[in-house]
């Protein structure tokens, strides 16, 4: 069944169209973050069975109703690569939805494939071809374009019934906990995620131990200051940037200037100032990855490759669901160092894969010292 389209820029036709939202409704978000900090919210595109609703955000309605719905855990929401619409609702609206489920996670629990485009799940689970995703577009501009409007309705169209494909593959295949483990794991890491983004860049290969509270407190001066302004944070100092001050905290002028030029160079000195007399008083705890050689680590994760391997062949999925790069070596540094067994944030992948990567461990430590 076809369903109807409708664009939402007046109380009484959201409040109607809300009141018609039961158990389950599709949710999209398009917003433009070009020159700002904070994303600028444009438009909210809903989706019934029966209805698809585009609601104007740039439009004098009161969203309070809208909220609720969002914070109600008896009403699932379904999304799909939802990283950014989540930020942007907490940013924007200070809403933390429940009942969330992003159907790009479920695909990884389904599929060979980690992960799938909109389109290319569309088009796996229910053979419809979509057209070319919009790719560039000003959403808050008004009014919409034909073009515009037929994307944004296209992005929820067929959500709840991919949702509903999945959950069925899912429950099939006896991995619906496993879904709601990895859901519960992923906006657990998306609320923490602003205050830990420095974390990605403490491997040993970026920089060293010792130089991280560093790097974490130029991440909150740079941020800080992007935020108070309203302004990107790429044009104040890339992520990167901020890993190269960490990596020479009393940088000479003349190595800063060459890098980054006489301008930013006064601005990074007086972050690195601050960030040297804040850091001080920050304890990072060591951890294995800082205390053992990246060549040994790598030597017997190149080992344990396999054993995942085999492992996602028979339960038909990517290995990179069960163990990433990342974890095999966080797990294989703690056990090196003190014998601490492999277990991860979710209890099903410690149960299925935890245990044959602990005894591959055992068997290297055996063969190694015999």
């Amino acid at each position: 069944m076809k369903q109807t389209e409708i664009w939402i820029d007046q109380q009484q036709t959201l409040d109607q169209f809300l009141a018609s939202i039961r158990d389950i409704v599709a949710v999209d978000t398009e917003f433009v973050k070009r020159r700002t900090f904070f994303h600028q919210p444009a438009l909210m595109q809903l989706a019934t069975a029966d209805t698809i609703a585009l609601v104007d955000l740039v439009a004098p309605i009161n969203i309070e109703r809208l909220e609720q719905i969002l914070l109600d855990p008896k009403v699932t929401k379904v999304a799909h690569g939802s990283s950014e619409d989540l930020l942007m609702l907490r940013q924007c609206f200070g809403v933390v939805p429940k009942g969330w489920v992003d159907v790009q996670i479920a695909m990884g629990l389904v599929f060979t494939e980690p992960t799938l485009s909109y389109a290319g799940l569309v088009e796996r689970l229910l053979g419809i071809e979509l057209e070319k995703e919009e790719q560039t577009s000003n959403w808050l501009k008004r009014p919409l374009r034909e073009d515009q409007l037929s994307y944004a309705a296209r992005d929820v169209a067929y959500l709840i019934e991919c949702w509903q494909r999945l959950q069925q593959q899912l429950t099939a295949k006896n991995r619906l906990s496993w879904f709601e483990q990895d859901m519960a794991l992923f906006l657990e890491q998306e609320h923490d995620a602003p205050g830990l983004e420095f974390r990605k860049y403490g491997s040993p290969r970026q920089i060293e131990h010792d130089r991280l509270p560093v790097l974490r407190r130029l991440f909150e001066t740079r941020n800080a200051y992007a935020r108070a302004r309203d302004i990107p944070l790429s044009w104040l100092a890339s992520n990167q940037d901020l890993v190269f001050l960490a990596q020479h905290p009393r940088g000479k002028r003349r190595e800063l200037v060459a890098e980054f030029g006489v301008k930013r160079t006064r601005r990074f000195q007086q972050w690195l100032a601050q960030a040297r007399r804040d850091a001080k008083v920050d304890k990072v705890e060591p951890t294995a990855s800082h205390r053992l050689p990246r060549s040994r680590v790598d030597r017997v994760v190149k080992r344990l490759k396999p054993v995942v391997a085999e492992l996602a062949e028979e339960l038909s999925l990517s290995p990179q669901v069960l163990a990433t790069s990342n974890t095999l070596r966080e797990w294989t540094q703690n056990f090196l160092k003190d014998a601490t067994p492999p277990t991860h944030q979710t209890q099903w992948r410690t149960r299925i894969v935890a245990e044959p990567v602990k005894a591959a461990l055992e068997q290297h430590e055996s063969a190694r010292n015999t």
